[in-house]
């Protein structure tokens, strides 16, 4: 692994940092930067590689986090010239890149959302890496979670809408990261999309609303209760009582006697 100088590392920063208006010739550069830093003495030996289809560079930790502090700032300060180097990272062969892409896009203010929804909604495809798709559903929302939740709740409603499970199942994967982030508190909406789902409890999508509603039980049990107990007021499939049963570990025991109670009068 090629040595680190702070101050040698800092100065190239600096001096990329003046390419931020030339996306092609800042990306360029960017790549040059990987290349100097990677570690191509790495041999996996008997380490099971979990990512066989994506070249890595294997940054050393430091550059990583620079790296990651100056692309942060770029994309907070200069999002109009971030944008297209975002898409030219994401566009790369490698895994770095394409992180450092979806960190990228998770730093663009608010007032680009729709720039950065048309691209979440292009690059979360279901077949995707699941480290990469992973990346682009948490810190690719990380704004729009915080700053814009109503816009990001209209496309993830639309996955949950389609009547395919793999786009559903990367729908209710995309739910995650909001149902875990202790600031977000715009439920109303992510229960009425989850409504038609939990109902119906298709075998194929069982241990992602299990995930989610886990998730929401520890996020806010009250109201997941609430929204539970309105599911069981209504026409069930068969999973649901079992997919709800789920959530009783989450629960106080007040909470699961309640749901216990509602579910004895469902099976009625």
């Amino acid at each position: 692994m090629p040595s680190v100088e702070i101050s040698k590392l800092r100065d190239q920063l600096n001096h990329l940092a003046g390419f931020y208006a030339q996306p092609d010739e800042y990306t360029r550069r960017l790549r040059d930067l990987f290349e100097k830093y990677a570690d191509n003495g790495y041999r996996p030996g008997t380490e099971v590689n979990a990512l066989p289809s994506i070249e890595r560079y294997r940054l050393p930790p430091l550059v990583q986090r620079h790296l990651e502090l100056d692309l942060s700032t770029f994309s907070r300060t200069r999002p109009d010239e971030a944008l297209p180097v975002i898409d030219r990272l994401w566009a790369s062969a490698y895994l770095e890149p394409r992180l450092f892409a979806a960190m990228m896009l998770g730093q663009i203010p608010l007032r680009q959302a729709e720039n950065v929804l048309e691209r979440l909604n292009a690059w979360a495809r279901p077949d995707e890496q699941r480290i990469l798709l992973q990346a682009l559903l948490d810190q690719g929302t990380q704004r729009l979670r915080r700053e814009g939740s109503d816009a990001l709740l209209e496309i993830y409603d639309r996955w949950l809408a389609q009547n395919q499970p793999e786009r559903q199942a990367l729908g209710l994967s995309a739910l995650l990261p909001l149902v875990a982030d202790p600031a977000f508190e715009n439920l109303p909406p992510l229960f009425a999309m989850l409504f038609p789902l939990v109902s119906r409890a298709p075998t194929a999508l069982f241990n992602d609303l299990s995930a989610v509603l886990t998730g929401l039980a520890r996020h806010s049990p009250t109201e997941t209760v609430y929204f539970l107990r309105q599911v069981l007021s209504s026409p069930t499939g068969k999973n649901t009582p079992r997919l709800i049963r789920r959530v009783f570990p989450f629960l106080s025991p007040e909470q699961q006697n309640s749901l216990k109670a509602a579910l004895k009068l469902h099976s009625e």
